[in-house]
């Protein structure tokens, strides 16, 4: 069963649908637009829906400085991933998450063959997927009475 979700599609696996930004949106419209649709990422697109790169929580945390309000009326793409990472929607899952662990990246946009954004893969969306299907794996098991802290930290 691993061998077959390995090889499956990336866009089989449950996924984001993209919060899409043109280049020229101001980054605190990119901000609130990711923390409005909870999400860690959004697509950013040229003016014929071109995919160009990814504004990432990560972008906002190493690249915004908080302590200067100048970066809201800021072009986005001054602070977004310039290394976009696009995968197609034929990519593997396997693939996927070893891109995700070489880049490092938590998302990738997930391109079709015109390289227009049809959603965004996150760490999170393989993660739950991985969980749902080797769910003994990851439940929490019954206590064991035997394992029992008799102490208030253990013991």
């Amino acid at each position: 069963m691993l061998d077959q979700i390995a090889q499956m599609p990336v866009v089989q696996v449950p996924h984001q649908a993209p919060i899409r930004l043109s280049s020229r949106a101001l980054t605190r419209v990119a901000v609130r637009a990711m923390r409005d649709g909870r999400q860690g990422a959004a697509v950013i697109e040229d003016a014929k829906g071109f995919l160009v790169g990814l504004f990432t929580e990560r972008n906002a945390l190493q690249k915004l400085d908080l302590s200067n309000d100048s970066w809201k009326e800021r072009p986005v793409v001054d602070f977004m991933s310039q290394d976009r990472a696009p995968i197609r929607t034929d990519t593997t899952l396997a693939d996927a998450i070893d891109l995700m662990h070489r880049g490092p990246f938590r998302h990738l946009a997930i391109v079709d063959d015109y390289d227009h954004a049809v959603g965004i893969l996150s760490i999170r969306d393989v993660m739950v997927f991985v969980v749902e299907h080797f769910p003994e794996h990851f439940a929490n098991l019954p206590i064991d009475p035997a394992r029992e802290a008799r102490l208030l930290y253990g013991g």
